[in-house]
C-alpha cells in the first residue's frame, strides 16, 4: 500500500506565512498595529495562543489541597487585580507556517493498514481522501496513539496490540511536532509490540516515559482527548450524546480564555467548598443551639448543686466542730464532777461513825417483827383450807338447787306438749279430709294415646326438614369450599404477581439512581397514557429481558445506555405528543426533561444475514434479539436501530473466518459475538473489496445483568387472576341463590321446634298431674300412721308423778348438805378470832420497828443524801471520763476524713476560738443547715459534669464556627471575585460561537442557537444547549443522541466544530467522516463553509477525513488533500495518465515535498 500526497504551491505559502509574520511582529513593535492591542496592556500582549515559556511553566495552576486558606485568598485577590487577559487575536507561526504543537510530519511503519508511509501534512486544512478500507481513519488512530492517549478515546480496540498489523511482530508510529518558537521540534516515536501491550517511548531519539511524552504535549495545548478538537469516527455520534455540561468543559478547554476551564473548576470547587462550609455551619449552628437550650435548661440545677455543695461543705465543717465542742464541755464537766465527788466523800465518812448505836437496836426489833410473822402466816393457812371446804359444800347444794329447779321445768313442759300434741292430732285429721276428697275426684288427664300420635307426627316432621337443611348445608358448605379454594388459589397468583412487580420496581429504582430524568418520564407515562393515539413503550430497561442470562453480556454489548433508556413511539403524533409534554416545555412535570425518543415509519427491515440452518451449521445459538424478551411492538425498534435481528451470537469455537464470508454474502455491513469478542464485518466498496473485521472486547454485563420481569409469566398471571375472579363471581351468585332458602328451611324447623315445645308441655302436664294423684295417695297413708302414733303416746299423768318423787329425793339431799356446811362456818370462826390476835401483834412489833427506822431515818437523811449524791457523782465522772474519751476519738475520725479544704478551714476555725461554743448552739446550727439541705433536693453529679463538658464544646464550637464563617466569606467574595472573570468571558465566547454557528445555519437554510443554560446552585450543572431546526415547520428542539437523524447530527456537529475553529486554542483539530449522511446539498455548503474558515492567515491546522467528495467543491491555496490509494499499484495506462509519473514531476520541482514511498 502507497501514499501520494500533493503539495499546493507549497513554497508560495511558505513565504507568505513568513512575511505576516514578521509584519505582525514589526507590527507589535512598532505599535502601528490596526487592531485594538494598543489599549491592551503590555504585559498581555505577550500572551498568545502557544506561551513562548510554555517548555516550563506548569499548565492549570492546581494547587495544592493542603495550602493554608488565607494564603489562597490572597493569592487570588492578587489574581484579581492583575488585568484581563483577552485571546490573541492572531497566532505565533514559525517561518514556515506552522503554529508550535502542530503536526509537520507522521511515519509509520507496519500499523494497522500500513507497511510504511511518511507524510508531512500542510500548516491549514488538510483533507484526507481515499477509498473505504485504505487506511484513512488509521491516521487518527496514529495522532491518537503516537501522542501518547489510550485507544479508548478512539472507540476502537481497547489493547494497543490490535494495532500492529496482521502477522507483523511489531511497529512504531513516529510523529514530529513543530516546536515553540525559537525551539527545535519534538520527534516523538512509539514502538508497538504484537505480543502485549507493552511500549517503548523516544523522544528527539532518546528513550523516555509516557507521562513525559505527555507532560511535554500537554505544554503545547494539543487536545486529543477533546471531541470539539479531535473527533475520531467512531466518535462523532458520541458528540451528539456528549450531555451539555460535558460540552460546555470540551468547549472552554477548547476555545476562549485560557483561564475558561481553570475559573471553572474553580467554581465548582469553590461552590463545593461553600455548600460543605454552609452546611457545616449550620451543622455547628445547630450543635451550638442544641447546648445552650440543654445548659439553659440545667443552670437552675447548677446554681442548686453549686448551693447545696456549700451547705454540705459547711455541715462537714460543723460535723467536726460539733464533737470539738463536745470535747472541750465534756472536759469542763468532768473537772468540776471530780471536785463534787471529793468533797461528797469527806461528809459521808463524818456522818457514818454518829449512827453505829441506832443500828444495833433496829436490827434487834428487826427480829421480833420477824417470829410474829411466821406464826400470824401459819394460822392464816388453816383458815384457806376452811374455808376451802366450805366453799365445796355450797356447791354441792347450789347444784342440788339448780336439778330441782330443773325438774320443776321438765313439769311445765310436760303441760305445753299435751298441749301441742292435741293441736297436732287435729291437724292431720282435717288433713286427711281433704286428701280423701281430692282421691275421691281426680282431674281430667289427656290421652296418653293422642299425645304420642302428635309427638310422632311433629318429630318425623322435623326429621324431614333436618335432612332437607343437612343437603341445602352440605351444598352451601361445597359452594364455600369452592369460594375458599379460589380465594387461596387467587391470594397465591396475586402474590406472585406483587412478587413480579416488586422486581419491576426495583428496575424502576435502578433507572431513577441512573437517570432521574428518565425516571421520572416513566412515572408520567405511566399516569397518562390515554394521552396517546398508540402505546407509548417504555425503555428497554424496564421493557426489555434477557430470557438466557448466559447471554446477557453479548446482548448489552448490542445496546449502548441511551438506547437503553429511549421511549419508543409507534406513530409521529405519539412521538410529537410525548416531546411536547416532557422535552420541549414544562407542562408535563413542572420542569424541562431531557429524554431520549424514537420513532421511524414502518418499513421493510434487512433480512437476517443467515438462515436458521446456517446458524446451527455454524455454531452459533441465534440472533440477538431471539434471546430479548419484549412487547411485540417494540420489536421494530430493535430491528430498525440495532440491527439485533442480523446480529448472531455464538461460543468462541465459531470459525469466525466462515462467518465472515456468510454473513457478508447479502453486502453491506453486519455484526456477530463470537464468545466475548464483538466483531464488526463490512465490505470496502473499492479497488478489491476486501472483506474487513473490526473487533472490540465483550465487557460484563451492568444495567441488564439484574432481575428480569417475566412479562409471558406476568401475562399469564393476570389471566388466571381474571378467570378465578370469574369463578369466584359465578360461586357467589348460586350462594346468594342457596342462602334464601336455607333462611326459609330455618324458619320452618323453629316453627316446629315450637310445637314440639308445645306437644312435650302436654306430656309434662300429663305427668304432672298422674305424679301429683300418686303423691295424694302416699301423703294420705303418711298422715294416717302419724295420726296414729300421737293417739298412741303415754298419758302425761304418768311423766307428772315421777316429776314429783325426784323432787322429793332432791329436798333430803339439800337437808344433809345444809347440816354439814353449818358445822364447817363454825370452825372457820375459831381459827379466825386467832388469826385476829396474832396479826395485832405482828402490828404492833412492825409499828416498834417503824418508829425506829423513822427516827433513823430521821437522823441520818444527810447521810443517805450524801451517800446518794457521791454515787451520782461518781457515776457521773466515769461517765464523762467516757465521753472525753469517745469525742477525742470522734474529733481525730472526723477531721482525717474530712477533705483537706474542710480541714483547713477548721483549723481556721479552731485558732479563733470557735471550739469553745456551746455543743447545742452548734446542734442547732448544724440542724438548720440539714434543713436548707433537705429543701435543696441532691441534682446528679453527673449532670453537673455534662454541663461544664458542654461549656467546654460551645466555647470549641464557637471558635470553630467563626473560623468557618470567615472562610464561607472568603470563598463567596473568591467566587464572586472569578465568577466575575468568568462569566463574562464565557457569555462573550458562547455568543461569539453562536453568532458563527446560527449564521452557519443560516446558510444551509436552518436555524441553530447556541445558549449557555445556568444553575445558580452548582456551576458544574452550567451547559451548552445546542437548539436546532432543520423544517420550517418545527420549532427549535435540543439536540439530542436519538432525537435527530444521523445526517442532522452530523451536520450540527461539523457547523458547531467550524464555529470553534476561528476560536480554538489547540495548535490542531481533527475530523472523521463527518459529512457522511449529509444530502449533496448540505455537504457542499459545509465544505466550502470548513474551507473558508480553516485556510484564513491565522487559522490553524486542521484534518479532514473523508472517503468520497463531490465534483467542482471549492479550493483554497492554504489546504492540502492528502490523497490515500488502494492497491499494490499505480495506474500507468496510456490514454488515462500516470499517476506515478505525475507525483515523479511534482517531487522533481518541489524537492521540500519529497515523500517517502511505501510499499
Amino acid at each position: 500500500m502507497s501514499m501520494d500526497v500533493r503539495r499546493v504551491k507549497q513554497e508560495k505559502l511558505a513565504t507568505q506565512t513568513r512575511h505576516a509574520t514578521q509584519t505582525q511582529r514589526q507590527n507589535v513593535r512598532d505599535g502601528s498595529d490596526d487592531s485594538d492591542e494598543d489599549e491592551i496592556p503590555r504585559r498581555t500582549r505577550k500572551r498568545v495562543r502557544v506561551s513562548e515559556a510554555i517548555e516550563t511553566a506548569p499548565i492549570g495552576g492546581a494547587r495544592d489541597e493542603d495550602e493554608d486558606e488565607d494564603e489562597e485568598g490572597e493569592e487570588q485577590e492578587e489574581e484579581q487585580d492583575a488585568p484581563a487577559r483577552p485571546r490573541p487575536t492572531t497566532l505565533p507561526r514559525a517561518a514556515d507556517g506552522y503554529v508550535p504543537g502542530s503536526i509537520v510530519r507522521v511515519l509509520l511503519k507496519n500499523f494497522v493498514t500500513y507497511d510504511y508511509v511518511e507524510f508531512c501534512p500542510g500548516p491549514y486544512l488538510n483533507m484526507i481522501i481515499g477509498p473505504n478500507g485504505t487506511g484513512k481513519s488509521s491516521i487518527a488512530c496514529a495522532l491518537c496513539i503516537g501522542l501518547g492517549w489510550p485507544p479508548s478515546i478512539l472507540g476502537r480496540a481497547s489493547e494497543l496490540k490490535a494495532f500492529v498489523k496482521n502477522g507483523c511482530e511489531e511497529g512504531f508510529i513516529e510523529i514530529e511536532l513543530k516546536g515553540v518558537l525559537g525551539k527545535p521540534n519534538l520527534v516523538i516515536r512509539r514502538h508497538l509490540n504484537a505480543a502485549d501491550n507493552k511500549s517503548i517511548w523516544k523522544l528527539n531519539g532518546q528513550e523516555t516515559t509516557q507521562k513525559d511524552v505527555q507532560t511535554r504535549v500537554q505544554l503545547l495545548n494539543v487536545q486529543v482527548d477533546n471531541l470539539c478538537t479531535f473527533l475520531p469516527q467512531d466518535k462523532v455520534s458520541s458528540f451528539a450524546s456528549m450531555s451539555p455540561q460535558q460540552l460546555l468543559k470540551e468547549t472552554q478547554k477548547a476555545a476562549g480564555d485560557p483561564n475558561l476551564t481553570k475559573w471553572h473548576q474553580t467554581l465548582i470547587d469553590g461552590a463545593k467548598n461553600l455548600r460543605e462550609v454552609d452546611e457545616s455551619l449550620k451543622v455547628d449552628q445547630s450543635a451550638i443551639e442544641d447546648k445552650q437550650n440543654k445548659n439553659a435548661r440545667l443552670e437552675r440545677e447548677v446554681a442548686k448543686y453549686k448551693e447545696r455543695r456549700e451547705i454540705e461543705r459547711k455541715i462537714a465543717i460543723l460535723n467536726i466542730l460539733l464533737p470539738a465542742c463536745q470535747l472541750w464541755e465534756a472536759r469542763r464537766q468532768q473537772r468540776e464532777a471530780a471536785r463534787l465527788r471529793d468533797k461528797l466523800k469527806v461528809k459521808l465518812q463524818k456522818l457514818n461513825k454518829k449512827n453505829e448505836p441506832l443500828q444495833d437496836l433496829r436490827r434487834t426489833l428487826e427480829n421480833v417483827v420477824k417470829g410474829s410473822t411466821s406464826e400470824r402466816d401459819a394460822v392464816r393457812g388453816a383458815m384457806m383450807d376452811a374455808f376451802k371446804a366450805m366453799g365445796r359444800k355450797w356447791s354441792d347444794a347450789e347444784k342440788l338447787e339448780a336439778e330441782a329447779q330443773e325438774t320443776h321445768g321438765k313439769m311445765d313442759t310436760l303441760k305445753k306438749a299435751e298441749k301441742q300434741r292435741k293441736q297436732r292430732i287435729e291437724n292431720y285429721k282435717q288433713q286427711i279430709r281433704e286428701l280423701e276428697e281430692r282421691i275421691r275426684n281426680p282431674p281430667q288427664i289427656e290421652d296418653e294415646v293422642t299425645i304420642d300420635h302428635d309427638r310422632q307426627r311433629v318429630m318425623r316432621e322435623i326429621a324431614e326438614l333436618q335432612t332437607l337443611h343437612g343437603n341445602l348445608q352440605h351444598d352451601i358448605s361445597a359452594v364455600n369450599d369452592d369460594i375458599g379454594r379460589l380465594t387461596g388459589t387467587r391470594d397465591g397468583k396475586m402474590h406472585e404477581l406483587s412478587r413480579l412487580d416488586s422486581i419491576e420496581h426495583q428496575r424502576l429504582e435502578n433507572l431513577r439512581r441512573a437517570d432521574l430524568d428518565t425516571a421520572v418520564a416513566v412515572s408520567w407515562l405511566r399516569e397518562n397514557r390515554a394521552k396517546f393515539r398508540m402505546e407509548v413503550f417504555e425503555p428497554a430497561f424496564l421493557s426489555a429481558q434477557v430470557t438466557n442470562m448466559d447471554h446477557v453480556d453479548a446482548i448489552e454489548a448490542c445496546i449502548n445506555w441511551n438506547q437503553l433508556k429511549t421511549f419508543v413511539c409507534q406513530c409521529e403524533e405519539d412521538y410529537r405528543e410525548l416531546n411536547r409534554w416532557l422535552n420541549d416545555s414544562s407542562e408535563g412535570v413542572g420542569r424541562k426533561l431531557r429524554i431520549n425518543v424514537w420513532y421511524r415509519p414502518r418499513g421493510d427491515v434487512p433480512p437476517p444475514p443467515l438462515s436458521r440452518d446456517e446458524l446451527r451449521k455454524l455454531g452459533f445459538f441465534g440472533f440477538a434479539l431471539d434471546f430479548l424478551g419484549c412487547p411485540e411492538g417494540m420489536k421494530y425498534y430493535f430491528q430498525r436501530e440495532l440491527n439485533m435481528h442480523r446480529t448472531a451470537i455464538g461460543p468462541d469455537s465459531v470459525d469466525t473466518g466462515g462467518a465472515m464470508d456468510m454473513v457478508m454474502r447479502q453486502g453491506g455491513s453486519c455484526s456477530f459475538i463470537t464468545g466475548r469478542t464483538h466483531n464488526q464485518v463490512s465490505r470496502s466498496l473499492y479497488g478489491q473489496k476486501k472483506v474487513q473485521n473490526m473487533t472490540r472486547d465483550v465487557r460484563p454485563a451492568r444495567n441488564m445483568r439484574m432481575p428480569q420481569v417475566d412479562e409471558r409469566k406476568k401475562r399469564e398471571l393476570q389471566q388466571e387472576i381474571e378467570q378465578l375472579k370469574e369463578q369466584y363471581d359465578e360461586l357467589k351468585v348460586k350462594f346468594d341463590e342457596l342462602k334464601p332458602k336455607d333462611e326459609d328451611l330455618r324458619r320452618q324447623q323453629r316453627d316446629k321446634n315450637k310445637e314440639r315445645e308445645s306437644v312435650k308441655k302436654r306430656v309434662d302436664r300429663r305427668i304432672a298431674m298422674l305424679t301429683e294423684h300418686n303423691l295424694n295417695k302416699n301423703k294420705l297413708n303418711t298422715l294416717e300412721n302419724k295420726l296414729q302414733q300421737e293417739e298412741a303416746e303415754k298419758p302425761v299423768q304418768e311423766h307428772t308423778a315421777e316429776l314429783k318423787q325426784k323432787l322429793l329425793h332432791l329436798a333430803r339431799l339439800r337437808l344433809k348438805v345444809a347440816q354439814e356446811y353449818t358445822k364447817l362456818v363454825k370452825a372457820f370462826i375459831a381459827q379466825q378470832e386467832k388469826g385476829t390476835r396474832l396479826v395485832l401483834e405482828v402490828a404492833q412489833a412492825e409499828a416498834n420497828l417503824a418508829a425506829l427506822k423513822a427516827y433513823v431515818e430521821d437522823r441520818s437523811a444527810k447521810l443517805q443524801k450524801l451517800m446518794q449524791d457521791t454515787k451520782v457523782a461518781n457515776e457521773r465522772l466515769k461517765k464523762l471520763i467516757d465521753e472525753v474519751t469517745a469525742a477525742q476519738n470522734t474529733v481525730h475520725v472526723a477531721q482525717s476524713n474530712a477533705e483537706p479544704e474542710v480541714q483547713k478551714r477548721f483549723k481556721e476555725i479552731e485558732a479563733a476560738g470557735e471550739s469553745q461554743r456551746s455543743p447545742d448552739e452548734v446542734l442547732t446550727e448544724m440542724e438548720n443547715e440539714r434543713a436548707k439541705l433537705e429543701l435543696n433536693i441532691a441534682t446528679n453529679p453527673q449532670v453537673i459534669l455534662q454541663y461544664e463538658a458542654r461549656e467546654r464544646e460551645i466555647r470549641e464550637l464557637e471558635a470553630r464556627l467563626a473560623e468557618k464563617d470567615a472562610r464561607k466569606k472568603r470563598l463567596e467574595k473568591n467566587i464572586q471575585a472569578i465568577k466575575g472573570k468568568w462569566l463574562p468571558a464565557l457569555e462573550q465566547l458562547i455568543a461569539s460561537i453562536n453568532t458563527k454557528f446560527s449564521a452557519a445555519f443560516e446558510r444551509v437554510h436552518c436555524a441553530g442557537e447556541v445558549h449557555i443554560a445556568q444553575d445558580e446552585d452548582d456551576y458544574d450543572k452550567w451547559a451548552i444547549d445546542i437548539m436546532v431546526k432543520f423544517r420550517d415547520s418545527e420549532r427549535l428542539q435540543l439536540l439530542t443522541g436519538h432525537r435527530q437523524s444521523g445526517g442532522e447530527r452530523s451536520l450540527t456537529t461539523i457547523l458547531y466544530l467550524m464555529s470553534l475553529t476561528e476560536l480554538a486554542r489547540a495548535p490542531f483539530s481533527l475530523v472523521d467522516e463527518i459529512n457522511q449522511g449529509m444530502d449533496q446539498r448540505a455537504e457542499r455548503l459545509v465544505h466550502n463553509q470548513l474551507v473558508d474558515v480553516t485556510c484564513r492567515e491565522d487559522s490553524g491546522q486542521y484534518f479532514l477525513i473523508t472517503p468520497k467528495l463531490l465534483p467542482d467543491l471549492a479550493y483554497h491555496e492554504r489546504m492540502m488533500v492528502l490523497c490515500v490509494n488502494n492497491g499494490e499499484w499505480l495506474p500507468n495506462t496510456r490514454g488515462i495518465g500516470s499517476l506515478g509519473k505525475l507525483l515523479d514531476n511534482y517531487i522533481a520541482k518541489n524537492p521540500q515535498a519529497r515523500a517517502r514511498p511505501g510499499k
